[in-house]
């Protein structure tokens, strides 16, 4: 007799090719999720056509809402309601890949950084790999942080190379000398921020302990399992994992996409601020994968693909939180203007866009401000997906 497949609770992101028509996304649905147990939790699907609610049950290759069967290869983003267990990891390492390993730190030198996961083990990082290395928990992602600089719970950041970790000790080598430092004050040492080319056909799965990897991930029954590069295959159970999110699914996140041109025009006193991607999770949008552009700045991408194919660019844009000043969001294939749109912190409300993009056109994108020059200012780009016909 056939074992009957756990519930799990869940928001999911999928294509719906059967229905071989070009569907309308607009901004993804994804919702904050309810629920109790591994075994029984109510749950969300969205496609890029329909929203369902019910239970959601996971089985190898295939998550089932109801009675309608899922196949794993559309889907975009699965979200689980296992607790957050972020704050029980002092440490924390942040990979050029966009990885991102919590655990404790138990050595440092000029050249390496030594991790030890409860969930993967003790692993050694060579310095050129990482981005940041967090001394304290719930950090978030980078921000405008320069490279080689160390930062403290309390007091002004401390340029240098760190030197070595022994117990509570931190040694960094500043332009006036090395200096030690009690580990226990110190916030982040951010090393070289350039990212790395990360495949973007590896799945992304954040675990409840604040970590994050990529590698080719499946679902099994009542988990989810990953292959990992270095590590190799891992299972995950209910309560380990939050959520997935599919680079090897049928489209791309515009936000992992490397622009052709990067043009950001500084400000009197004020230099420009470079674009950035991050994943943002909030009770109102739930989680997103976001681009947030300042004004003066024009994004160039090469839509992506086979000759001959078509894309339908699809997202949700709206003014950042804490936005003051109006900004002006314009998109363009070639010479022809798709959106041309004032945002106005008055009237901050999500709105959805989706127009149809050729393989190996350019894709432009421009943030400026509307009337006056008026900080904070931005605008968040949200799950900016390129979905194949």
């Amino acid at each position: 007799m056939q074992a009957q497949p756990s519930h799990v609770s869940g928001v999911l992101v999928a294509t719906s090719k059967s229905r071989g028509r070009w569907p309308f996304i607009g901004l993804l649905a994804l919702a904050i999720f309810v629920g109790s147990s591994a075994a029984n939790w109510a749950g969300m699907v969205t496609t890029v056509s329909e929203q369902r609610e019910g239970g959601i049950q996971l089985q190898p290759s295939v998550v089932r809402v109801g009675s309608e069967a899922v196949p794993w290869a559309h889907i975009m983003f699965v979200a689980n309601d296992a607790p957050d267990r972020t704050s029980v990891f002092p440490h924390a390492v942040r990979l050029k890949n966009g990885e991102v390993w919590t655990g404790t730190i138990s050595a440092i030198s000029r050249t390496s950084v030594t991790l030890e996961s409860a969930t993967l083990g003790t692993k050694p990082f060579a310095i050129e790999q990482l981005s940041a290395i967090d001394f304290a928990p719930r950090l978030g992602d980078l921000g405008s942080e320069k490279s080689r600089s160390l930062h403290r719970l309390s007091g002004k950041p401390l340029s240098g190379t760190i030197l070595w970790l022994k117990g509570d000790r931190l040694a960094i080598d500043t332009p006036i000398g090395a200096i030690e430092l009690k580990a226990s004050g110190l916030k982040r040492y951010v090393c070289d921020k350039d990212p790395a080319a990360a495949p973007l056909v590896l799945d992304e799965i954040r675990l409840t302990d604040g970590s994050v990897l990529r590698g080719s991930i499946e679902p099994a029954q009542d988990a989810m399992v990953v292959q990992h590069p270095l590590f190799g295959k891992h299972t995950f159970g209910p309560q380990a994992w939050s959520s997935v999110r599919r680079f090897s699914g049928p489209a791309v996140y515009l936000s992992d996409l490397q622009p052709v041109k990067e043009k950001m025009v500084p400000l009197i006193r004020r230099p420009a601020d470079r674009p950035r991607s991050e994943f943002a999770q909030s009770k109102k949008t739930g989680p997103a994968s976001r681009l947030v552009i300042s004004p003066k700045t024009v994004l160039e991408y090469k839509v992506p693909g086979a000759i001959g194919e078509k894309y339908l660019l699809t997202a949700g844009a709206q003014l950042s939180d804490g936005s003051r000043g109006s900004a002006r969001l314009g998109i363009r294939i070639g010479e022809e203007v798709l959106l041309d749109k004032v945002l106005t912190p008055a009237e901050n409300k999500p709105f959805a866009f989706s127009y149809e993009v050729p393989v190996g056109s350019s894709l432009e994108i421009t943030v400026d401000f509307h009337d006056r020059v008026h900080f904070p200012c931005s605008v968040s780009i949200d799950n900016a997906l390129l979905l194949k016909k």
